[in-house]
């Protein structure tokens, strides 16, 4: 927060318009991220209005984005998706995936939050398909990463159904879809450095076991809890 907010100042000083759109939108991100939600709402709001103003559009899509996750994070899932699809018709219309990619990411999140498993897996697929053969493996890493932790929400939430026997065998073949897909984001992100991205992935796979009564090993779950502190 603190570089960002340097930044701009200094792009203010600048009078660059493009720049000060950008750094505002990115320091909104940010502050979403920390939980710091109405700070984070109005410097999104501003970045919207100039880019409208100023007709960039690219930066516009991106303010989109993060204000769709704002409303996310707030609960409100009905303005989430509208501001993600404006996003995406955005661009749709610039052409650029890996910004189709970003958004199916914040989609399937909140058809995620909202139980619709099979939506939120179709967006993920979406995104995956557009920039598996780029080489932007930061996103693809990410992507896999929820596909794996939406796999698991899936079959925490099969666990809940009443008829016992069926949701066991359920369960178990979206727990293995769940690891194969960690599994690549955990390579991915290793190749890159992003030791982050790996713990996460490395905590999903301990909640997979403790929630699969078949995989349950409890000095394998303290190795793995162990593997992803040392990680993090």
């Amino acid at each position: 927060i603190s570089n960002f907010e340097k930044a701009l100042d200094l792009a203010f000083h600048s009078g660059d318009s493009l720049m000060i759109i950008t750094t505002r939108n990115n320091l909104a991100w940010t502050r979403r991220v920390i939980g710091d939600l109405d700070s984070a709402d109005t410097l999104c709001l501003l970045s919207i209005a100039e880019s409208r103003r100023e007709g960039h559009e690219r930066p516009l899509a991106y303010a989109y984005l993060t204000k769709a996750d704002i409303e996310r994070d707030r609960g409100d899932l009905k303005n989430a998706k509208i501001y993600a699809s404006e996003a995406l018709e955005l661009f749709r219309r610039l052409e650029d995936d890996e910004g189709k990619a970003q958004v199916y990411r914040t989609l399937a999140n909140i058809s995620r939050h909202s139980q619709n498993f099979e939506q939120a897996l179709s967006y993920l697929g979406k995104g995956i398909d557009l920039v598996e053969d780029s080489t932007s493996y930061p996103l693809i890493a990410s992507l896999y990463q929820l596909y794996g932790r939406t796999y698991r929400h899936y079959a925490s939430y099969v666990l809940s159904k009443e008829n016992i026997e069926a949701r066991g065998a359920e369960a178990n073949s979206l727990f293995k879809k769940a690891q194969s897909a960690l599994q690549k984001s955990i390579v991915l992100a290793h190749d890159i450095g992003n030791r982050w991205e790996v713990a996460r992935s490395q905590i999903e796979n301990v909640l997979i076991m403790m929630l699969n009564e078949d995989a349950y090993d409890e000095a394998k779950i303290n190795e793995l809890l162990e593997q992803a502190y040392q990680t993090a």
